[in-house]
C-alpha cells in the first residue's frame, strides 16, 4: 500500500471513530514524569481537578451515555471502586456528554448504581489532555499525579496485569517527591 493509500485509510478509520463513538486500540501512551493537570466539573457544577487526587493512585475513565462499550465498562469500574477504594484507589468516571451531566447520563449512573465520583467534561478536555481516541479511555495516575498507563478502548479491571499494577501503586510509600 502506498503512503497516500495508508494515509487515506487512516483518515477513513479516524472519521469512523468520530461517527461510531468507539475507541480504537492504539499503542499505550508513555508514562509522564510530571504531574498531569486536568480539570472538569463535579456533577453539581463545582470545579474539580487531578490536583485534588494527589496522595493516592487514581483511575480516570472517560465515558458517554450513548457509548455501548462504556456501559459494559462502568459496572466493572464500580466493582473495582467498591473493592479497592478503602485501600486508597480513587476511581473517577468522566462524563464527556456534550450537554453535561444530562438526563441520559444521570440515567446511566442510576442504572449502574454508580457510587464512584463522576466528573462532567462538556468541552472534552479529557481527550486533549490524555490524547484519548474515543471513549472509553482510562488513565492511571500514581499518587503524585503522574500518568502511569493509558487504556484506549477501556480498562479490564479483572486483568491480572492491571491488578498487579494497581497493587504496586497502592503499595508505594505516600511521601511526596
Amino acid at each position: 500500500m502506498s503512503a497516500r493509500g495508508a494515509a487515506a485509510l487512516l483518515a477513513a478509520l479516524t472519521a469512523s471513530v468520530g461517527v461510531c463513538g468507539c475507541a480504537v486500540l492504539v499503542k499505550d501512551r508513555p508514562a509522564s514524569r510530571e504531574p498531569v493537570r486536568y480539570s472538569a466539573q463535579s456533577v453539581d457544577g463545582a470545579p474539580v481537578s487531578t490536583v485534588a487526587l494527589r496522595g493516592r493512585p487514581a483511575i480516570l475513565s472517560s465515558w458517554a451515555s450513548w457509548c455501548t462499550a462504556c456501559r459494559e465498562e462502568l459496572p466493572k469500574l464500580e466493582r473495582l471502586y467498591r473493592q479497592r477504594s478503602r485501600d486508597g484507589l480513587q476511581i473517577v468516571a468522566v462524563d464527556l456528554d456534550s450537554d453535561g451531566f444530562s438526563r441520559a447520563a444521570r440515567g446511566v449512573a442510576a442504572q449502574y448504581r454508580l457510587t464512584m465520583p463522576i466528573w462532567s467534561d462538556t468541552s472534552n478536555d479529557f481527550s486533549n489532555r490524555f490524547r484519548a481516541v474515543g471513549v472509553p479511555t482510562s488513565v492511571l495516575l500514581d499518587r503524585h499525579g503522574r500518568l502511569v498507563r493509558t487504556w484506549q478502548g477501556g480498562i479490564d479491571p479483572t486483568d491480572p496485569a492491571t491488578r498487579r499494577l494497581v497493587d504496586r501503586l497502592l503499595a508505594q510509600p505516600s511521601s511526596r517527591s
